[in-house]
């Protein structure tokens, strides 16, 4: 089974920088290929970043962990120091938004 961080919501995957979905290969939106990079993912190197509907049908997203800690390190620097930094964020440790951009960033290390 891949590792799956727990609590990606809509606001997670927007702020991720998540390819066009249209530009997509079938392989990548069934989540047997890194969505980034184009690698094919193994039970071992599969990180799932989430699902949404795409076309009518549900997608799944994931990455290898190269790519997800990377991506997911530079959403959560923008999220929280970026032109509209995360009030949430500066207050408190309890924004959701941060929090699974964080465990993304944990699933990604071996």
């Amino acid at each position: 089974m891949s590792i799956t961080a727990d609590g990606v919501t809509a606001e997670v995957l927007a702020a991720l920088p998540i390819p066009d979905l249209d530009r997509l290969s079938e392989q990548q939106l069934d989540g047997h290929v890194c969505l980034w990079g184009g690698e094919t993912l193994t039970v071992q190197t599969a990180v799932t970043v989430g699902e949404c509907e795409h076309d009518g049908r549900r997608v799944f997203l994931r990455g290898c962990r190269t790519h997800v800690g990377r991506n997911a390190m530079g959403a959560l620097f923008d999220h929280c120091t970026g032109d509209k930094p995360c009030t949430t964020c500066k207050a408190s440790p309890e924004c959701v938004t941060g929090q699974a951009l964080n465990r993304l960033i944990q699933a990604s290390t071996p």
